[in-house]
Order: C-alpha cells, then structure tokens, then sequence
C-alpha cells in the first residue's frame, strides 16, 4: 500500500539523516523529520480506514505532505 510504502521511505531517511546529518543542520532537518512524520501517523490513523472512501483524499494529502517534508529534509543536507 502506499502507506506502507511512505512509512518504509521515512524511516529509511530519518535513520539516514540521524547517521549523516551535521550539526549545524539538524535544527531544520529535524523540522521537516517531525512535520513528515506527523503526517504519516496521521495518515495511518484508524479514522482514514474506518470511513473509506469518504477520506480517501484525507490519507494521500497527508501522505503527500509527508513527502513533500522528506524530501525538504534530504536537500537541507545537500
């Protein structure tokens, strides 16, 4: 699933970033680490699977945003 999916890629990146990450950077790193990651446990909240369709769209804008934070993330490190 695709939740599923953006859970395995955040983690992955947040272990990468815990490991790679200069100190300097982390602050706004760990901005976008807390932003993905509220997202996605939003996203893989009960409520979404519960109602179905009806939230459909709520579980990929959250999922989206999700991404959208991770990948925010890795270029604060390039």
């Amino acid at each position: 699933t695709r939740v599923q999916a953006v859970s395995e890629h955040f983690h992955a990146i947040e272990n990468r970033l815990k490991q790679y990450a200069p100190a300097s950077q982390l602050h706004e790193v760990r901005y976008h680490i807390n932003e993905a990651q509220w997202r996605l446990l939003r996203a893989q909240t009960s409520c979404n699977f519960y109602w179905a369709q009806a939230w459909t769209p709520k579980v990929h804008g959250d999922l989206d945003l999700c991404e959208a934070h991770l990948s925010q993330a890795v270029a604060e490190l390039a």
